[in-house]
């Protein structure tokens, strides 16, 4: 994951006020990499700290996406051919670093070793996820309570503390406006800067969009529905602290109604062009 910020980063650094034709725009996109110190620890705490911790892998997520024997089934359906071709890819590079015909390094193999020991355990899960408990060998049995412990592990106490983390950092619609406030920055620049989407935006429109559709939810659905599904698949009595004011356009016969922030920032993030463009056939 950590490649996908050096390049959204790259890309960020690499935008100009001139286009490719050679005109010049009087108004400019502006750079979305945080300008201040304040603003870096910020998005870093975000991205860095929440996004891409252990805790956080959308990957981690998906393979441990079951919690009982019929959720189990259905995902396998579309694990088994996956972990499969992992597993014979690994032993394509394993058999060729073996051989000496391409140089590779001592700790890539022991890498690629380890990788392939860790796919062959989740995929013995999946490939006997059609049978029944009572219908497993003892090993079988073990696996599978390993299993659905993990994955509990992984989404009703990682992710769920994780979100619970995000609400929370998340001033919205977008994320770093509230270290303006911090700052004693002036009242025009505090507003404006919930307004203004940043490069921490993009990281966490991209995994949310994950975790919605692992709970789900659909790119096209607002943000209390899809929040309610996250809620829902995670379970643990989650309940996410609803003190951010709904906007204007969607308040109930303008009344001041309230939501919680990650669903504010799912729906300023859904109505950008940008997010219908790239999600309009939903999630690949």
């Amino acid at each position: 994951m950590f490649y996908h910020q050096s390049v959204v980063e790259f890309l960020d650094k690499s935008r100009s006020a001139t286009s490719r034709t050679h005109t010049t725009s009087p108004a400019p996109a502006p750079a979305l990499a945080p300008a201040t110190i304040a603003f870096s620890e910020a998005s870093s705490k975000i991205v860095d700290d929440i996004l891409h911790s252990e805790g956080g892998s959308p990957n981690a997520l998906l393979y441990m996406n079951a919690r009982d024997d019929a959720s189990l089934r259905a995902l396998s359906k579309a694990l088994v051919p996956f972990l499969s071709s992992r597993q014979q890819a690994l032993d394509g590079y394993i058999s060729e670093a073996e051989s000496g015909t391409t140089p590779i390094s001592e700790k890539t193999k022991a890498f690629w070793r380890e990788k392939k020991a860790a796919t062959q355990v989740l995929l013995d899960v999946m490939l006997r996820a059609g049978k029944t408990s009572a219908q497993l060998d003892e090993a079988g049995k073990l696996a599978r309570e390993e299993y659905f412990r993990n994955a509990k592990a992984i989404w009703e106490v990682g992710l769920k503390e994780n979100l619970v983390r995000l609400n929370a950092e998340v001033l919205g619609p977008y994320s770093l406006g509230k270290y303006l406030v911090d700052s004693g920055v002036c009242a025009t620049l505090i507003k404006r800067s919930g307004d203004q989407i940043s490069i921490a935006d993009l990281h966490l429109a991209a995994w949310l969009a994950r975790i919605v559709v692992l709970s789900g939810g659909r790119m096209d659905e607002e943000g209390d529905i899809v929040v309610t599904r996250i809620e829902s698949h995670i379970g643990s009595d989650l309940q996410f602290t609803r003190d951010f004011a709904v906007a204007a356009g969607r308040q109930d016969g303008g009344r001041p109604t309230y939501q919680s922030k990650l669903a504010g920032f799912w729906d300023a993030m859904r109505e950008r062009s940008s997010f219908k463009k790239v999600y309009a056939n939903g999630l690949y």
